[in-house]
């Protein structure tokens, strides 16, 4: 579902905004560039805040975190508060999916 929701969302920002083509089909294509991945929270990162495991990311795994999936919802670009729980899937772009 979520990748049918950012299909349409291309289309959407596609018609909306000139060359954003370009960054979506780089993102939902397995071809070349980043690509859009979800790992299952650790557990010890468990009650961390999302601002901690976004520069754990970006710093160390060179990966950009977009947000988290929990249960049935999304939540793109959350408050830099938000605690991560047992079960939350990140939803992160990266070169290659990472390694557990």
């Amino acid at each position: 579902m979520l990748i049918i929701t950012l299909i349409v969302a291309s289309w959407v920002r596609t018609a909306l905004y000139h060359g954003t083509s370009s960054i979506f089909n780089e993102l939902l294509s397995n071809k070349m560039g980043n690509e859009i991945y979800m790992l299952k929270v650790a557990k010890g990162d468990e009650n961390k805040t999302y601002k901690e495991l976004f520069s754990v990311f970006k710093d160390e795994k060179n990966a950009t975190l977009l947000g988290i999936k929990r249960d049935e919802n999304v939540l793109l670009n959350p408050d830099n508060s938000e605690l991560l729980e047992a079960g939350d899937q990140l939803i992160y772009i990266a070169q290659n999916k990472l390694a557990l």
